[in-house]
């Protein structure tokens, strides 16, 4: 089985590499490697360990350091900063020992040695001076590094984290949280216990399949012997803590205001022992996880620090951070598609009409003769066929991304898009899901499909609803979400106005007005509701 959590990771490395950074691992010791993605133009080459930079030493940008936590490797909790930042400032995402790519061989676990090592890494890369940004176990060693290296931090950014771990602010955290120990919340052995940590971490529930879930647990929490060592090593006895003495001119606090691991509180109690040099800046309705659960203010508020403490930085947003990120998905979506064994597949079905699928790899229709490339030998060892029918706000396979992955192995999954959504289109003047209807069952015929259970949900309901009445013998069972056998104009009115305005989409805009035409097909007036027959409902 694929491991879904596993398989992004080749796109989210080739993401971070279009916005200009590499993967660079510095040897500091025999058995003491820190892995780094470090700017394209700054990798240290082999030779004298010299710096491969093109760039003029003057037109250099200001470096700015990413700390990432505890639960995941440096790209993976910073995914949704570096291309906002890559532009304007030379970004460094180190992963941390017994993180990502990166290990030690020495004993010790603190965060004082995390952070030694780290300073000593950035100094091999060529690193003088830089900006530290620390989130949780990250800000942790970020205000070692700081406090120790003070030639070499120029300013911080903290979000979610401590000075210390002392043995009351663990103790206070635990009891407040219900659980024992830090490893239990932080190194989770089981799907629930991966649930209560992200229950703990963010601000809104977070629903994720079971089945990813585990994915995760597999491939991001492992070390777990050195990492409970570390988490070990984090607490310190309340007599020994102590604020540290920072010497940096700017200090920038970020913080989700419904934190539950560092409340907003303790935030506040940070801001009150560092003085005026310290800025609280309270991100709402978002928890631990802020830079996750709101990308997009978290860098807005980053972007202003750093802009206010590197005011000789300037310039255009890249194209990284004008990127539409639900394009970006829609990619890794496509990938793990073609990774379960799905093609794109386009029918015309006349001039002008075209219907865009989703189907398995070896039912592709080949352009010669219009025939099967099936590698299947037997057509008595063709799995049965599953169709599914999105609904009116996105494509198909947007729409059904959590069931394909599910249903691969043992049928033949087809995910259609309806006209006008996804690749279809049709010159048509027709908008009535009757003609959807006709449409996908003519193109499901070109597909071969000759017996099916069909799946709709909403909109796609009401389709398949019409695609069960008018082709029994195409459709063997049907399976329907949140629709209705047609959209009357007495359930349309209970139901609120069908003919809303759509939010603007520019990818969108030619099909806009032929959807608002197919809400005023939908909805039929009650006299002409004529009552469901054909197939069977199972």
């Amino acid at each position: 089985m694929v491991n879904w959590v596993e398989a992004q990771k080749p796109l989210l490395h080739w993401l971070v590499r279009r916005a200009g950074l590499r993967q660079q691992t510095v040897e500091l010791d025999p058995g003491t490697v820190i892995s780094f993605w470090v700017p394209k133009a700054n990798v240290t080459t082999k030779k004298k360990s010299s710096v491969c930079n093109s760039r003029k030493e003057e037109k250099n940008k200001a470096a700015v350091v990413l700390v990432h936590g505890f639960a995941t490797d440096g790209i993976v909790t910073w995914q949704f900063q570096v291309g906002s930042l890559a532009d304007r400032f030379d970004v460094y995402v180190p992963d941390l020992f017994f993180f990502g790519g990166s290990a030690t061989n020495d004993p010790d676990r603190s965060p004082t040695f995390q952070a030694d090592c780290l300073a000593a890494a950035l100094g091999r890369l060529g690193v003088q001076r830089c900006t530290v940004v620390g989130f949780s176990y990250g800000g942790v060693v970020s205000f070692k590094m700081a406090e120790r290296w003070p030639d070499l931090v120029r300013y911080l950014v903290v979000s979610g984290s401590t000075f210390a771990m002392t043995d009351s602010l663990s103790s206070a955290t635990h009891q407040r949280l219900g659980v024992s120990s830090s490893a239990e919340l932080l190194l989770p052995e089981s799907v629930e216990g991966l649930k209560a940590l992200l229950s703990a971490a963010t601000y809104k529930k977070l629903w994720l399949p079971d089945c990813l879930l585990k994915d995760f647990l597999e491939v991001m929490f492992t070390n777990k012997k050195e990492r409970a060592e570390m988490l070990e090593a984090l607490v310190i006895s309340s007599q020994e803590a102590s604020v540290p003495h920072l010497q940096q001119e700017r200090i920038l606090l970020l913080w989700g205001e419904n934190d539950k691991i560092f409340n907003l509180e303790h935030a506040k109690n940070i801001k009150e022992q560092l003085g005026e040099k310290a800025t609280l800046k309270i991100i709402k309705k978002s928890g631990h996880l802020v830079h996750l659960e709101r990308p997009c203010v978290y860098n807005k508020c980053l972007k202003e620090f750093l802009v206010l403490v590197h005011p000789e930085e300037t310039g255009h947003d890249t194209v990284a951070e004008m990127m539409n990120w639900v394009e970006v998905y829609k990619t890794l979506l496509h990938w793990l598609a073609r990774r379960a064994g799905l093609r794109q597949q386009t029918v015309e079905l006349e001039s002008g009409t075209i219907m865009n699928f989703w189907v398995p790899k070896a039912n592709v229709i080949t352009t010669k003769k219009g025939s099967a490339c099936n590698s299947r030998e037997k057509e008595e060892k063709k799995k049965p066929a599953v169709v599914l029918v999105h609904g009116f706000g996105m494509d198909g396979i947007m729409t059904w991304q959590f069931q394909v992955g599910s249903l691969v192995d043992r049928y033949d999954v087809y995910v259609p898009d309806l006209l006008f959504f996804g690749g279809s289109a049709t010159d048509a003047p027709d908008r009535s899901p009757a003609y959807q209807a006709d449409c996908l069952a003519a193109a499901l015929g070109r597909l071969r499909v000759r017996r099916c259970t069909v799946v709709g949900f909403s909109y796609g309901g009401v389709v398949s609803f019409k695609l069960a009445e008018r082709w029994p013998d195409l459709v063997s069972s049907l399976v329907v979400s949140g629709a209705t056998f047609a959209m009357t104009d007495s359930l349309s009115s209970t139901s609120g106005s069908a003919s809303r305005r759509w939010p603007s989409c520019s990818s969108q805009c030619l099909s806009r007005e032929s959807r608002h035409f197919f809400l005023r097909q939908l909805i039929e007036s009650s006299g002409s509701q004529t009552a469901f027959t054909g197939t069977s409902l199972r």
